[in-house]
């Protein structure tokens, strides 16, 4: 009778602990998963002639670029116009694409984007700010703006990537 006892306490000892086992090597492949899909991958991405394409998503076309008075009392801003368009099957809002793929740094520190100074003369760029926070549908283009707002009198490095690796670096110069 104990001998069965013993037995039984011993396989039922034997299936908790392949089940706890199960369980680990469950949480541990969520957890890889998981990682997996924090890691950016690659996307198809060009810079040529002032135009950065992301394939199958939106091309931006720099047409122009400014050091303008920031909305911050005795700061400027780097305010770079474009054209975009929408080169994907569903509509965007610009700047969140923009943001997803192009950076700007200046002496090694990231840069933010800053706001334009409110002034009647500035209109127009308040009206290509605005319209970078609408949606573009597909086949549709707008023309936009996005600024940077520099720290120093350095040069502006804007980093054009693929997600994953830089692609193009364009320096602006701040006076």
């Amino acid at each position: 009778m104990k001998l069965s006892n013993l037995l039984m306490i011993i396989i039922s000892g034997s299936l908790l602990l392949a089940g706890c086992q199960v369980n680990q090597q469950s949480s541990e492949s969520k957890t890889s998963s998981l990682h997996a899909a924090k890691t950016k991958t690659a996307v198809p991405a060009t810079f040529r002639q002032q135009t950065f394409t992301v394939k199958n998503e939106a091309s931006f076309t720099l047409t122009n670029h400014a050091v303008e008075n920031s909305s911050t009392k005795n700061r400027q801003l780097l305010v770079i116009r474009m054209t975009v368009k929408n080169l994907g099957k569903r509509e965007f809002t610009p700047a969140d694409v923009w943001s997803k793929y192009v950076w700007a740094e200046q002496d090694g520190k990231r840069l933010t984007t800053g706001n334009l100074a409110f002034s009647t003369n500035q209109t127009s760029d308040n009206n290509l700010m605005n319209r970078s926070v609408m949606p573009v549908k597909p086949g549709q283009s707008a023309k936009i703006l996005a600024t940077f707002e520099p720290k120093t009198k350095s040069i502006i490095n804007v980093h054009f990537t693929n997600q994953k690796n830089t692609i193009h670096v364009s320096r602006y110069t701040v006076r």
